[in-house]
């Protein structure tokens, strides 16, 4: 699976095969249009109100290569998922088997609209030099919880300095069968309340 085209200048470097979509609401599930192996997946710090709402999932609109930088917008930030055990929340994880995959072949990064948003965590992210600053996570709240809020937060900022987030398929296989899952209950939680208000989201974070 080929991602980023070969060369090591930036300025002249594209994105491959970036699926472009419509939605119509501020928030963005990415999971269903990438393939996920399991019915109604959403990422951690998803608004669980907003789960099966249809809506937030988008539609394919077309697939081009994306510059890095061109037209006043430039990609900030590329996440890419996760096979196997993935960063997901305590409900979905209580509610869902795992493994949960993606599939490879032609398997296509994802471009969020900058009217909306899609939380995006600290594992496996790539920030261009632009979007240094968005690396900074709060240290006064839980990393599961800090991570979501500073996306969130980032984006609000995205969206007026032109740069965009990127969701691309899995380059990792993670097993977090050890992880402690009655705090990861206790941090979701948190998360949770603050991004189910999605009309009140920028207020929030």
């Amino acid at each position: 699976m080929e991602i980023l085209s070969e060369g090591e200048d930036m300025a002249q470097m594209k994105l491959n095969n970036v699926t472009v979509v419509m939605q119509g609401p501020k928030a963005f599930n990415h999971h269903p249009i990438m393939g996920a192996s399991i019915e109604d997946s959403w990422a951690r710090g998803f608004p669980l109100a907003l789960i099966q709402n249809e809506h937030t999932q988008g539609k394919v609109a077309y697939i081009a290569d994306l510059p890095f930088a061109a037209n006043n917008k430039e990609i900030g930030v590329i996440q890419f998922l996760a096979d196997g055990n993935p960063d997901i929340d305590a409900i979905h994880r209580i509610s869902k088997p795992l493994p949960m995959t993606y599939p490879l072949e032609k398997a296509n990064s994802v471009l969020v609209l900058a009217h909306a948003y899609s939380p995006y965590n600290a594992q496996a992210t790539i920030h261009t030099k632009n979007a240094f600053w968005a690396m900074l996570l709060a240290s006064t709240v839980p990393g599961r919880v800090s991570d979501i809020w500073r996306s969130y937060l980032a984006q609000c900022i995205f969206a007026d300095t032109g740069l965009q987030l990127i969701f691309s398929p899995p380059k990792t296989i993670v097993d977090s069968r050890y992880y402690q899952r009655f705090v990861r209950c206790s941090d979701d939680k948190i998360v949770g309340r603050s991004s189910s208000n999605q009309e009140g989201i920028i207020i929030i974070v």
